[in-house]
């Protein structure tokens, strides 16, 4: 599915990547384990199922906090984040985005304004067992300061990354 993602800036980006890296070293599933160009910390922001022409889209203003661990549950296992704390700009942002995107794609119900639950992922298939020792690892998991720097956007059917804050800026 295409994919919004809001990208950290560097200090946040090496602290997940450090998460990341200690997690594996623990012998952990980790995104560390996902060596792809595309992979790196970010917060999704929508996941729709139509392409999409890359438009302008700036990053929300102000600072971001990562805070305590946070599990989605999926068939085998469960997926390990960081909640994002939400403040009333995030969510601003968050709907302004959604309403530019139209109403002919279909937008992952997930990833819709009501029901989106901000998250930087550090593990996509954490067996239920293993949590105990992932989060032990993760100890002392002291909020993390960030500030969003771009949005881009994840075409997985094309294989292609776009900067749409480069195209924001060149508007």
């Amino acid at each position: 599915m295409p994919s919004l993602e809001l990208r950290l800036d560097d200090a946040g980006d090496a602290a997940v990547r450090a998460e990341w890296a200690a997690l594996q070293a623990a012998g952990l599933p980790s995104q560390a384990d996902h060596t792809g160009e595309s992979n790196a910390p970010h917060i999704t922001v929508a996941y729709f199922t139509a392409d999409l022409d890359p438009y302008p889209v700036s990053p929300p203003p102000g600072e971001l906090v990562l805070g305590s661990p946070l599990l989605f549950r999926r068939k085998r296992g469960v997926v390990l984040g960081r909640q994002v704390l939400v403040t009333r700009a995030l969510l601003d942002w968050h709907a302004e985005v959604h309403a530019s995107l139209g109403d002919e794609l279909d937008v992952d119900r997930r990833t819709r304004p009501d029901a989106w639950t901000p998250h930087v992922t550090l593990a996509m298939s954490m067996p239920l067992e293993s949590l105990p020792l992932a989060l032990e690892t993760l100890t002392p998991l002291a909020d993390l300061c960030t500030t969003p720097t771009s949005v881009r956007m994840w075409n997985g059917r094309l294989k292609e990354l776009t900067d749409l804050t480069a195209l924001a800026a060149r508007a």
